[in-house]
């Protein structure tokens, strides 16, 4: 049997499904390794095991689903604009998965990556979903513009700006994590997010 890293022809199902069996793991390293096997078949052959790996997404594993979280932490050719849009669908897919590791996922690892990575289609791409009505999905959007902001900071505020109307509970205790989370690492901005946000961190 071959390991999860190890070569295989993207265009065979066998090799997919392989992969996806190991997916269950129960250990991080192992799912880390199939998730960048998957990586690799997409840069090989992106069409072919998008479509295949796409029953990870909707898998009722949650070990499952975040390998394919992970496997979107993909290094693609900045003017391939169409298999980007459709790597960003994916991962709306995953933005209202309640499993703490899914969210763990796309909020601290693969979007932070991808604003990085392709700043002019990701940005607005995860700033528009700040007007999505889910509350788990502003929640999460809130938790993730945090890391953004040292790279983006008035980006950041900005969306953080606009989900603080919401007064559901997970939005402002994402918020406030969110904020607090800034204000620690970036204490230059302390004065201007306790002006803008006082209120919401009890300030006024």
């Amino acid at each position: 049997m071959t390991s999860p890293d190890s070569p295989t022809d993207s265009s065979t199902p066998d090799a997919i499904q392989s992969l996806l069996q190991r997916a269950a793991s129960d250990d991080a390293a192992t799912r880390e390794a199939v998730a960048q096997a998957i990586r690799g078949m997409l840069l090989q052959d992106f069409d072919t095991a998008f479509d295949m790996t796409h029953p990870l997404v909707l898998d009722s594993d949650e070990r499952v689903r975040e390998v394919a979280c992970l496997s979107c932490d993909l290094t693609l050719d900045m003017s391939d604009e169409v298999h980007l849009r459709r790597v960003f669908s994916r991962i709306e897919e995953f933005v209202i998965d309640r499993s703490p590791l899914v969210q763990t996922c796309w909020i601290d690892r693969v979007v932070p990556t991808m604003v990085l990575r392709y700043p002019s289609m990701a940005l607005p791409w995860i700033l528009d979903l700040a007007d999505n009505e889910e509350e788990i999905v502003r929640a999460g959007v809130a938790r993730t513009l945090s890391h953004l902001a040292d790279r983006y900071p008035m980006e950041a505020i900005d969306g953080l700006t606009e989900i603080s109307i919401d007064p559901r509970p997970a939005v402002r205790a994402a918020l406030i994590a969110s904020l607090t989370d800034l204000m620690e690492r970036k204490p230059a901005m302390t004065g201007f997010i306790e002006s803008r946000f006082g209120q919401l961190l009890g300030l006024t």
